[in-house]
């Protein structure tokens, strides 16, 4: 079949390709297409001429314009900045009563000391601040130098066992290491200690361990921790630093090797003190 017969059909001519009796026509291009490539094309040297596009050398063409992505930035973070001054003077300024009164305040505070407690204290505290074997919960009650927002605010400016001056301390003697109490003794206030928070540990088969127990921790251990489960420390408790099951170890081997920083003098953790800490505490004694 040759180029140049028309269809009867559609009047369109042909193209001379054939497939099973199926003829190809040779259909115009619609004009929409025609005007798209158009208004692209326009819109594409338009676009060059007006905005940033071209490299040349170590610059490029700036448009007439003037758009600079980079200034574009720079300009939304101050404003982003200056919108938060408005609400962190604020939180820097009043007292921490006056922030937890607040309910929008305390609404950004849980957000934002959220952050900072993932970025600073998560890795050892847990992301649930739940703690863990050796780090305690701090979503309890029971907390070692106060758990007001003041009291927070203090430790998390001087740590716990840092090299800072003011630094709070927390170290209990290596009982059997340093072979301050016989092994006997040390499983005698093990059992003593159990049974201040676990009934199950309290039957008469353990009545005289925790008997002899309680003498011995009174002799040795009240000085520190009380010498009744209201005390600060409150063994009554289910609130360890380190679990129940591993009360044995930690009489013996001490729990010198814990401590947290003092983020009040330390680098990074100072900047983070003087412009977060009016925001944390309070968000740390809401958990």
């Amino acid at each position: 079949m040759g180029v140049g017969e028309r269809d009867p059909h559609t009047g369109h001519m042909t193209t001379g390709h054939e497939w099973n009796g199926i003829k190809e026509l040779n259909t115009p291009v619609p004009r929409p297409v025609y005007f798209f490539l158009a208004a692209t094309a326009l819109f594409g040297i338009v676009y060059w001429i007006l905005m940033p596009a071209w490299p040349i050398g170590v610059t490029y063409t700036k448009g007439l314009l003037g758009v600079d992505q980079r200034a574009t930035v720079v300009q939304s973070l101050k404003q982003a900045q200056l919108d938060r001054s408005v609400w962190t003077k604020r939180i820097e300024s009043e007292t921490f009563n006056a922030v937890q009164s607040d309910p929008q305040l305390m609404t950004i505070v849980r957000q934002t000391g959220h952050a900072l407690f993932g970025d600073n204290c998560a890795a050892c505290h847990g992301a649930n601040a739940r703690g863990g074997k050796g780090f305690p919960n701090l979503t309890t009650q029971s907390w070692l130098w106060g758990g007001t927002p003041e009291a927070i605010a203090e430790t998390i400016r001087v740590g716990i066992n840092s090299p800072h001056a003011d630094s709070r301390a927390s170290q209990m003697p290596a009982f059997g290491h340093d072979q301050i109490l016989p092994r006997a003794d040390i499983e005698n206030v093990v059992s003593y200690v159990r049974s201040l928070s676990d009934g199950a540990a309290s039957n008469a088969a353990q009545a005289d361990k925790i008997k002899a127990g309680k003498a011995i921790f009174a002799a040795n251990c009240a000085s520190c921790d009380g010498d009744t489960p209201a005390a600060a420390w409150r063994p009554a408790q289910r609130t360890l630093l380190i679990s129940s099951g591993f009360t044995a170890v930690t009489l013996r081997r001490s729990t010198r090797r814990f401590g947290a920083a003092g983020w009040g003098t330390c680098r990074p953790g100072k900047a983070a003190f003087h412009h977060s800490n009016a925001k944390f505490s309070p968000f740390m004694s809401s958990i």
